[in-house]
């Protein structure tokens, strides 16, 4: 089972495909009963060197890949001003932001509808076949069983 988790760019550029993402969430104090926010920071694969401060993104636990990092980019979630810009001048970049993905597993599904009524279709159209063949085989009999009636009443 993976671990996936909410969290904000905070560091970006300093080490080659890793960033580090801070999430944060919300504890209650033991004495006083009050709602505490901690955060924790995580450094994280990030393969296409896509990812820039301020950028809300969702990680998910993965292999480690070094002695520190454990988490693998998932989707970004959200771009920051400096994520809009790396866009702006890198349009052939492959970036894993959430309506594209949205979208692309939208395609992937209809295809498989496509496919599935395809499959559909020559299921029927073998049946037809199948139909149409014994229908052929009934007349040929009906047209034999007559003249070997006559053959023996001669």
């Amino acid at each position: 089972m993976t671990l996936s988790m909410v969290g904000k760019v905070t560091k970006s550029g300093v080490m080659n495909k890793t960033v580090t993402v801070s999430v944060d969430r919300m504890v209650r104090h033991d004495r006083t009963h009050k709602m505490i926010r901690r955060t924790t920071k995580f450094l994280t694969h990030d393969p296409r060197n896509v990812l820039r401060t301020e950028d809300v993104v969702r990680i998910k636990s993965c292999p480690r890949k070094s002695h520190k990092k454990y988490f693998e980019l998932d989707v970004i979630l959200k771009r920051g001003w400096d994520g809009l810009e790396f866009d702006r001048l890198h349009p052939n970049k492959n970036v894993p932001l959430l309506e594209r993905v949205k979208e692309q597993q939208k395609q992937q599904k209809q295809a498989e509808k496509a496919a599935m009524a395809a499959a559909a279709a020559a299921e029927v159209a073998k049946k037809k076949g199948k139909e149409e063949q014994m229908q052929k085989e009934e007349v040929l009999l009906t047209i034999e069983t007559p003249s070997a009636s006559s053959a023996v009443s001669s």
